[in-house]
């Protein structure tokens, strides 16, 4: 049998930058993914479902631009269908964050553990995440969450340090700026509006216009 050989990691997990880019940073998603609910092995804590994103730094906001190029890893939760809280016993989305396998039945753990069961709630950082990167179209169900289309997008955020025991950074997701501003629709000349505006006038009307405003 031949030695295995050591080899450095291609990719380094190691800890989150604690970040503080309060005036709003350019920040990339490099990397995303889903994590769906489940109960601990041994503990029979509840992990409710949550999105997780590679952020990259393309432009932290400042002249040194120390954190550019880095990565933080940062998450949205999802929340459980609220219509569910009475078939489930429970009274908020606190309630189930904190409970346990035996809190449940079988048939209570297995809505759970349905991931249809959970949703993208208005109001939530995921949503407004969504809202920052679809804009009306996901306000108004013209688009699906799709974690996978995400790679890529780019968006402006302010940026602050965990204060938990493991280091690493947050969105602030009340500051969410989209880098793609919508086109303004051009609005039809009213029919019975005022119309001097969308009439020529005559080259010694343009004259004597430019000689009132030159004095």
């Amino acid at each position: 049998m031949k030695p295995i050989r050591r080899v450095e990691a291609q990719n380094n997990f190691g800890p989150d930058p604690s970040l503080e880019l309060l005036s709003g940073a350019h920040l990339k998603v490099k990397g995303q993914k889903l994590f769906e609910p489940k109960f601990h092995e041994e503990t029979g804590d509840l992990w409710t479902p949550t999105l997780s994103l590679i952020l990259e730094v393309i432009d932290d906001g400042t002249e040194e631009g120390e954190a550019d190029e880095l990565t933080f890893s940062d998450r949205c939760e999802l929340k459980i269908d609220e219509t569910l809280y009475g078939d489930l016993g429970v009274e908020d989305d606190k309630e189930i964050r904190t409970s346990k396998a035996s809190n449940f039945d079988k048939k209570q753990r297995d809505m759970i553990l349905d991931m249809d069961n959970w949703t993208i709630r208005s109001g939530t950082k995921l949503d407004s995440f969504l809202t920052c990167i679809h804009g009306k179209k996901w306000i108004e169900g013209k688009v699906e969450f799709v974690p996978e289309d995400l790679i890529g997008v780019e968006f402006i955020a302010k940026v602050q340090p965990r204060t938990g025991k493991k280091p690493g950074s947050f969105t602030d997701w009340n500051s969410y700026v989209s880098l793609n501003r919508p086109k303004k629709k051009r609005k039809a000349a009213s029919a019975s509006g005022n119309k001097s505006d969308t009439i020529d006038l005559a080259p010694e009307d343009e004259e004597a216009m430019e000689q009132a405003f030159s004095k």
